[in-house]
C-alpha cells in the first residue's frame, strides 16, 4: 500500500517539533555563553598616573584613589594630553581628559554636542557643567595651562565625588 502525502496535522506537528528544538537550542546557547561582568582590560591607577607624569609637560590632574569597586580600564598620555577611563561598580563610565588647551577647545574636542547646564563648586573650585542628549554629564575646569573635562554616565553624586578626589601633581 503506497503512502500518500501527509495530512495538515502531520505538517503542523513537524513544524512544532522543529520550533521547539530551535527554542531549546537558543536557551542552551544563552546558558552556555559566558558574558564577563567586567571588561578584560584593567589598568593600575598608579601606573597610569606615573606614565602620564613621566610624559607630561604640565601638572597631571588625577584621582588620588578610585572608589571601592571602580576600575580603571583605559589610559592614554603624551606631552600635551592624557586620558583615564574608569568604570563604576555598576558599570557606568567616567572619563577624564586633560589637555594643554582652553576649556572651549577641550569641550569642542570631547563633547561637541553638549549644552551648558550651569556651574557647580566642588571642593572649593568652580566647574562648568554641561549635558549631552543621552544624559551624560560633563564637568569642565581650567587648571592654568591645561583644562580638565570629566564626562560620564555615572550619577551626579558619583561624578562630583570623583571630581572632589582630583588633585594636580
Amino acid at each position: 500500500m503506497a503512502r500518500g502525502s501527509g495530512s495538515l496535522a502531520d505538517g503542523l506537528r513537524t513544524i512544532g517539533v522543529l520550533g521547539a528544538l530551535l527554542i531549546a537550542a537558543f536557551f542552551v546557547g544563552q546558558i552556555m555563553t559566558v558574558k564577563p561582568d567586567r571588561p578584560e582590560s584593567r589598568v593600575e591607577l598608579a601606573d597610569a598616573v606615573a606614565g602620564a607624569k613621566a610624559s607630561a609637560t604640565y601638572d597631571v590632574v588625577a584621582p588620588r584613589a578610585l572608589p571601592t569597586g571602580w576600575i580603571a580600564t583605559s589610559t592614554r598620555f603624551g606631552p600635551d594630553a592624557w586620558h583615564l577611563g574608569v568604570l563604576t561598580d555598576d558599570n557606568k563610565y567616567v572619563g577624564l581628559e586633560q589637555a594643554v588647551s582652553s576649556p572651549k577647545t577641550i569641550v569642542a574636542d570631547f563633547a561637541p554636542k553638549s549644552r551648558a547646564a550651569g556651574e557647580v563648586t566642588i571642593a572649593g573650585e568652580p566647574w562648568m557643567v554641561r549635558t549631552e542628549v543621552d544624559g551624560d554629564r560633563i564637568y569642565v575646569r581650567d587648571f592654568g595651562t591645561t583644562s580638565v573635562l570629566v564626562i560620564g554616565s555615572a550619577t551626579r553624586a558619583e561624578l562630583e565625588r570623583y571630581l572632589a578626589s582630583l588633585s594636580a601633581s
